[in-house]
């Protein structure tokens, strides 16, 4: 978008102050623009591929077609398509992958890694030609103050924007960690690209731009790249722990999260999720009966057990079982003689299950007051409770009443 703009800006000869406020405006409208319309495409890719069950081949064909159809109409309408094709996979992602068979989503995963691995190799194999080129024009001061200018513009954003964000942060980011954000700021093949596009034209210098740029590229890829992990050793920064909570940290988790929930409550303010609540409801009313086929599993636990049935088809396959056709005591024995541990997959799959399941805390809170508590009929899980409270003090004296009669008789 920054880039459209400034090239426009190039090419006027006059820029007056309501040009760029009118910039400004620009920027958000093409932005705005592109995620609108790769939501839209991706609404629409939801609802074809709800009717493909009988033609299982055209799937991964339709996924491919709205994502490129994104990204065009959004250059059409010289909006963002960059924004346009990842907020169109993104809806995808929620709706398509559902309506779509599982050979169609294996198809789609690894023909989209292979598609990108190709796309990076020729970009850098393009960057590495024209480095060796004559496409060259030389000049210290210039390429200098680049490659310096980039790194004090990207150590200044850092810096700022951490400052305003450490404020709503329970943990601040220490200035170790600024630092390490700051100096990882890696420029890429994007950047060569934009500045390969120039018009010869406009920009006359534009062999000047391209020797800045790679010069900019080896500098933080070779020796910002190379020396990252030593200085992040060095300045003992804390990294992410990647260690499971385990199950009791996950139910004291919750079990904190219905304590906030109830102080919410009672102080009459909305919970942390209410906007994902309310988008919840609403695509589970109306999104999702439109554009995801019916008779879906939605349990996590029907959805875990057809990913381990097909896991478990696929290892007969592979070791020659299933052309045998095993009958059930011959296919429990083989159970019974190959039992392995499970796996850490399997594993996070039974954490998400029992994370799913946990009593799920009230996101939409009421207003307190205290002359008149309305009861709301939408909260089931408080019914359910005193559902259950009633249930266990009905079973309770029915024991008491039941053992109060067997004892004259037993005497």
């Amino acid at each position: 978008v920054l880039y459209n703009l400034f090239k426009s800006f190039c090419q006027m000869r006059t820029i007056k102050v309501i040009d760029i406020f009118a910039g400004i405006a620009n920027f958000f409208i093409v932005g705005i623009g592109g995620v609108l319309i790769g939501i839209l495409l991706g609404f629409v890719a939801a609802f074809t591929t709800r009717f493909t069950h009988k033609i299982r081949v055209i799937e991964p064909l339709f996924v491919f077609l709205y994502s490129y159809l994104s990204y065009i109409t959004a250059e059409l309408f010289h909006l963002s398509g960059i924004m346009a094709i990842t907020a169109c996979a993104m809806t995808m992602n929620k709706y398509v992958e559902e309506n779509v068979s599982q050979k169609s989503y294996t198809t789609i995963k690894y023909f989209m890694k292979m598609l990108s691995s190709v796309s990076e190799t020729l970009i850098f194999i393009f960057m590495g030609v024209s480095t060796v080129g004559k496409n060259h024009e030389w000049n210290w001061a210039f390429v200098s103050f680049t490659l310096l200018f980039c790194l004090i513009w990207r150590a200044l954003g850092v810096f700022v924007l951490t400052q305003i964000i450490n404020v709503f942060r329970t943990i601040p980011l220490t200035f170790k960690d600024q630092f390490i954000i700051a100096y990882g700021g890696l420029r890429g093949a994007i950047c060569f690209s934009l500045v390969f596009l120039l018009p010869p034209a406009v920009f006359p210098r534009k062999k000047l731009f391209i020797t800045a740029v790679i010069v900019v590229i080896f500098f933080t890829v070779f020796i910002q790249g190379i020396t990252i992990r030593p200085l992040v050793e060095f300045l003992d920064v804390k990294r992410s722990n990647k260690k499971q909570p385990a199950v009791s940290e996950e139910i004291y988790n919750r079990f904190f999260d219905h304590v906030k929930t109830g102080i919410e409550d009672v102080c009459g303010h909305w919970g942390h999720n209410f906007w994902r609540d309310k988008f919840k409801k609403f695509d589970n009313k109306y999104l999702r009966r439109l554009l995801i086929r019916e008779n879906q599993p939605k349990s996590s636990i029907v959805s875990l057990y057809k990913k381990l049935e097909i896991k478990h088809a696929i290892e007969m396959a592979e070791s020659g079982m299933i052309s045998k056709v095993p009958s059930s005591v011959s296919l429990s024995d083989y159970h019974e003689g190959k039992i392995k541990p499970l796996s850490p997959t399997e594993m996070e799959n039974m954490r998400e299950i029992l994370t799913k399941n946990l009593y799920q805390i009230r996101h939409r809170t009421m207003s307190y007051n205290r002359h008149s508590l309305a009861a709301d009929a939408g909260e089931k899980q408080a019914k359910e409770i005193l559902i259950r409270r009633r249930h266990s003090l009905r079973e309770s004296l029915r024991k008491t009443n039941s053992l109060s009669r067997e004892r004259p008789v037993l005497a």
